[in-house]
């Protein structure tokens, strides 16, 4: 069905012969045969097309006309479901139009495979051709000369490169270094903290229950090693902001001063995805004398951040999810007051800089760190798309206007609100929910199996909803994407749920 989408790209452009190819889509031909009239169906889209007020009003008409018309099930669910992606569009068409810049064009300058549509940037990411590229021309630098690179010139460009991350993230450079990835920084600030020997040993340690899962293993470990103390805030669903925030100031103010030293906030929770106060809960932290830090790990790119202004005392965040670098590549942000407590994972001896902790993360070993290298030529592939501002506004159009297509189609709704969305959007499975076939889907989907051809990979996840055990999927929009792939997803999810 979406080869034949060819009504959506003339809606904007030619009115008259947009709304005919959609009329044609739909059937229309047989439509007028069998009435002898000009349908609702032709009608409502010219209208569509035309006069934007009367969308939702004759989006309403149209679909209780299918209802009750003697279409096949499977044909009434199609119809259905893009005259939701239609609505959704044209509504949306200021922002989430993909115009020349955004859009299926774009997966021209990735090396996505012809037919997979990445519906899931946010657990890998992508990287433009350019940036691999860059990576590429900087191993062979290396090579050439791996004395001079080892010895002398790795730590020049680190310096450099940490100035370039610090102006995008708005901090002090000397409180900045790369990292291979979020997992690699975390570690490295826990097992520094919470070893059994330093001024945290006896203080407790706050979480909340949506940390990433490498968050609890690690304090898992540490708790069986060192008996540190963890507690866990529960966050409840629907999501509540204001609920949140007096959970984690109710516990600290229950117990005596001094109870709690260290705090782990995630920025943008893995699943659900959903944004959270990073700067109110460091607030409520230091109003306690509680050191925070923030698992920024899906932040950088996908939403702006302005480490100064959140004011974490260690925030760490990946770049090669949201900033298009390749895989291997965050950074670590330690205010340099709290840097005298924080080590690196692999302790070395020739690394070079201007503090001790810069000397500790530039160099752990020979490695190959050309993935940070990188980083100047994602920044200009960001440039290029008309900065980080443009970006972040089309994605998160997609997030939003792609959920409202989901959750129409599927008859449910979104996790919660556009507030609290980034550039994923976690939308609620159709109902009643079988966990068991669920929780095939996303294997199901990357294998092929639904009719529309469409090959993706989407997380599916359960959790306590309103007090019931309910599944979300979360769907993640990139510059690749357009809307007509939510809507592949729409019928594909399904399609396969009909078909165990």
């Amino acid at each position: 069905m979406a080869g034949r989408l060819v009504g959506v790209g003339r809606v904007a452009s030619d009115p008259e012969l947009g709304a005919r190819d959609l009329f044609d889509f739909l059937g229309g031909g047989h439509l007028k045969k069998r009435h002898g009239k000009k349908t609702h169906t032709l009608f409502f889209l010219e209208t569509l097309v035309l006069q934007k007020k009367k969308i939702l009003h004759d989006a309403r008409f149209e679909l209780n006309e299918l209802a009750a018309s003697r279409f096949s099930k499977e044909r009434k669910m199609k119809s259905v479901i893009f005259l939701t992606f239609l609505v959704a569009t044209c509504s949306a068409v200021s922002t989430c139009d993909p115009g020349n810049t955004f859009g299926h064009p774009l997966r021209s300058q990735f090396l996505l495979a012809a037919n997979y549509t990445n519906l899931n940037h946010g657990s890998y990411g992508a990287v433009p051709s350019s940036v691999l590229q860059a990576k590429e021309a900087w191993l062979v630098h290396i090579e050439a000369n791996s004395d001079m690179w080892f010895r002398y010139e790795m730590f020049h460009v680190l310096d450099t490169l940490e100035k370039t991350a610090a102006t995008f993230l708005n901090a002090d450079h000397k409180s900045i270094v790369f990292v291979r990835n979020a997992s690699n920084g975390l570690n490295a600030v826990l097992r520094s903290l919470l070893n059994g020997v330093s001024g945290f040993a006896k203080k407790k340690v706050l979480i909340l229950s949506e940390a990433y899962q490498m968050v609890k293993n690690c304090l898992a470990f540490l708790e069986m090693e060192f008996s540190q103390q963890v507690v866990t805030v529960n966050v409840t669903y629907p999501y509540d902001e204001t609920a949140l925030l007096n959970s984690v100031e109710s516990v600290f103010a229950s117990n005596p001063a001094g109870t709690f030293g260290f705090a782990s906030f995630s920025h943008i929770v893995s699943v659900p995805g959903i944004i959270l106060p990073a700067k109110k809960l460091v607030q409520i932290c230091k109003q306690y004398g509680v050191l925070a830090m923030i698992d920024g790990a899906h932040v950088p790119g996908q939403i702006a951040l302005d480490l100064t202004d959140i004011g974490a005392h260690i925030y760490i965040g990946n770049l090669h999810k949201w900033m298009y670098t390749p895989k291997g590549s965050a950074i670590l942000y330690v205010s340099e007051d709290t840097q005298s407590m924080i080590y690196p994972s692999v302790i070395s001896e020739e690394g070079q800089g201007p503090s001790r902790f810069k000397i500790g993360f530039r160099y752990e070993g020979t490695d190959d760190v050309t993935s940070y290298m990188a980083f100047p030529a994602a920044l200009q592939f960001v440039t290029s798309l008309g900065g980080p501002t443009a970006v972040m506004a089309y994605t998160h159009c997609l997030a939003v206007q792609g959920g409202q297509i989901l959750s129409t189609a599927w008859n449910t709704t979104t996790m919660t609100t556009e507030a609290n969305m980034g550039a994923m959007v976690d939308v609620m499975l159709p109902q009643p929910q079988n966990g068991t076939l669920i929780s095939t889907l996303p294997t199901r989907l990357l294998q092929g199996e639904a009719s529309n051809g469409l090959v993706t990979y989407v997380p599916m996840y359960s959790v306590p909803y309103n007090g019931q055990a309910t599944w979300f999927a979360r769907v993640s929009g990139q510059v690749y994407n357009d809307l007509t792939d939510y809507q592949r997803l729409a019928e594909a999810v399904v399609e396969l749920l009909g078909k165990p």
